[in-house]
């Protein structure tokens, strides 16, 4: 019988199930305990250490995750705005 503990991010009920029913998907995997209190997950069962690693790992680069395009967003102000005012008459608007 082989014991496998492993530290993961579980934050939600979801996650925790999903996690549950991925590993024990495994051939060889007997019982799977979630704490999400200490954020760790042991696995009993006969499959070898490394078949519950990559069974519970999530691709999250392929999900859109770390998406690097929505990371760093600045905004730019455009100077139309200023345009409408004039310095003559500050009350007055160009747009009317």
């Amino acid at each position: 019988m082989t014991i496998v503990e492993m530290q993961m991010n579980i934050d939600c009920d979801g996650c925790e199930d999903n996690v549950r029913k991925a590993l024990l998907r495994l051939q060889g995997v007997h019982y799977v305990d979630v704490d999400r209190a200490r954020d760790k997950v042991t696995v009993t069962g006969t499959a070898s250490q490394k078949k519950p690693g990559s069974a519970s790992s999530y691709n999250y680069h392929v999900h859109g995750y770390y998406d690097s395009d929505l990371h760093g967003y600045h905004h730019e102000q455009s100077n139309d705005a200023r345009s409408y005012f004039s310095d003559d008459n500050p009350t007055a608007c160009s747009v009317m």
